[in-house]
């Protein structure tokens, strides 16, 4: 990164030279370097490759990233989590990478990570018919009742019978309902 820039004065025209996908460029070069010793670098590498639209790289090492951090999701995220993986605008980036892939269902799934479910964007995801993915393998990732409601509403109305179906079992499992009493909650 070092030998882009000049090591003495020189004048303006030569520093103009220098731009900010020289420097990027460089950044992937270092953090690709060191991505196994230190998965930090694995969160630049997906912001750098989410800057410069290449949504299929930036969700690799996002989810590199995710699986790095929390030792293959073992340990909590959040707040108290680990290096605070848990980071709303990572997430909203993710969701968009889905959503430019033609992922619905998955950017579905992952509204449910932000720490405020993002109603708005799931619905239009769940909505679109145009998806490269399977919505029914991906009910039994919905912990959501809201999201699992209007699921049921939706296909309802569109006439989709198993389809509703599956997005009923989600809801009837245990573990999403959260009115079951204490006991059952620590069974599930």
């Amino acid at each position: 990164i070092f030998s882009a820039f000049p090591s003495a004065p020189v004048n303006q025209t030569v520093l103009q030279t220098i731009t900010l996908e020289h420097v990027q460029s460089a950044l992937i070069n270092i953090a690709a370097a060191n991505l196994y010793s230190n998965h930090i670098w694995r969160r630049v590498l997906a912001e750098a490759y989410y800057s410069r639209g290449d949504f299929t790289a930036a969700m690799k090492f996002f989810l590199e990233y995710l699986i790095n951090a929390t030792t293959f999701f073992s340990k909590p995220w959040g707040l108290n989590g680990v290096d605070s993986a848990y980071d709303d605008k990572m997430f909203q980036k993710i969701i968009k990478c889905c959503s430019e892939l033609g992922h619905h269902s998955q950017a579905f799934v992952f509204c449910q990570f932000l720490s405020e479910v993002d109603y708005s964007t799931a619905f239009r995801s769940i909505e679109e018919r145009n998806s490269v993915d399977s919505m029914d393998a991906s009910y039994k990732y919905v912990w959501d009742v809201t999201l699992l409601e209007y699921c049921v509403n939706m296909h309802t109305k569109r006439g989709e019978l198993s389809r509703k179906r599956n997005s009923l079992e989600a809801i009837g499992k245990l573990e999403v309902n959260t009115n079951n009493n204490e006991e059952i909650l620590r069974e599930t």
